[in-house]
């Protein structure tokens, strides 16, 4: 699986090598995330369906706590096919760490390829947009009505 370096999540640390570090071990599963945030742990315990510990919804919790971000939210274009990943049925395309504005980077999964990112939701829905020829067609529709 493809997770980013430490150097590369300094751009959503804002240089905070240490940080970068623990949110590195969360990712590729050297700390568990309720044990690198309490508020994961008590998010899950919360949670119905108790989410994997090692699944990729208690590590975005885990990130959006030592991040100090805003929240977990997810991208479902229109033209998405149902995704699967850890195991999880319909997952949207992404899911990522709301840092408060759509061009900041964050902490990004993309579920199609089941692999870490970092980069700005907005950037990423850019990219499937120009990726994907039925996103493509839409846009085309949409600009010449």
């Amino acid at each position: 699986m493809r997770i980013p370096s430490v150097r590369t999540l300094c751009f959503v640390t804002v240089g905070d090598r240490k940080l970068a570090l623990k949110v590195r071990k969360v990712l590729d599963g050297r700390l568990k995330p309720s044990d690198a945030s309490d508020a994961a742990a008590k998010w899950a315990s919360s949670c119905y369906h108790r989410p994997r510990e090692t699944g990729h919804e208690m590590i975005l919790e885990a990130c959006d706590h030592l991040l100090d971000g805003c929240g977990v939210e997810a991208i479902k274009p229109e033209c998405e096919v149902v995704h699967y990943d850890d195991g999880i049925r319909m997952c949207p395309a992404f899911s990522y760490v709301n840092m408060g504005d759509a061009y900041e980077m964050t902490i990004l999964r993309d579920h199609e390829a089941s692999c870490w990112l970092v980069m700005s939701w907005a950037d990423a829905m850019e990219r499937h947009e120009k990726r994907c020829a039925s996103c493509r067609q839409r846009m085309k529709e949409d600009s010449d009505g």
